[in-house]
């Protein structure tokens, strides 16, 4: 079954995109290039996206199970999925840097659980 994916622009890179297009067809008095500008751009999106895709759907095969805490990404999304993790984990196993992020909430979390907590930035 295929699945629908929804691409977005940045507004950076729309602005900037507009901004070229119209310099070329504008100033540079070349709309043959525009279209070939416009044309390899959303090839080469295509391609990245289908990649992106199938490198996500080969390594969720390899997954024993699946779970799914949010249907979209929004606030809050990492913070219910990292807790999900911790809930079903028996050790944490983590690279924290600093201790004021969000993987500091999740160690945190698991401490809290009585959880064994491994940080790999100390052990070097």
């Amino acid at each position: 079954m295929d699945k629908e994916y929804k691409l977005r622009y940045l507004p950076l890179f729309k602005d900037d995109l507009e901004k070229t297009v119209l310099y070329i067809a504008d100033v540079l008095k070349n709309p043959q290039s525009v279209a070939k500008l416009i044309d390899e751009i959303e090839d080469a999106i295509r391609n990245r996206l289908k990649d992106a895709i199938d490198k996500y759907e080969r390594i969720k095969s390899l997954a024993d199970k699946v779970v799914y805490t949010s249907k979209a990404y929004h606030f809050g999304c990492m913070f219910k999925r990292n807790r999900h993790l911790v809930d079903h984990s028996s050790l944490c196993i983590c690279y924290m840097t600093k201790q004021t992020d969000g993987t500091t909430y999740t160690v945190n979390y698991a401490k809290s659980k009585n959880i064994m907590t491994i940080n790999l930035l100390e052990s070097y």
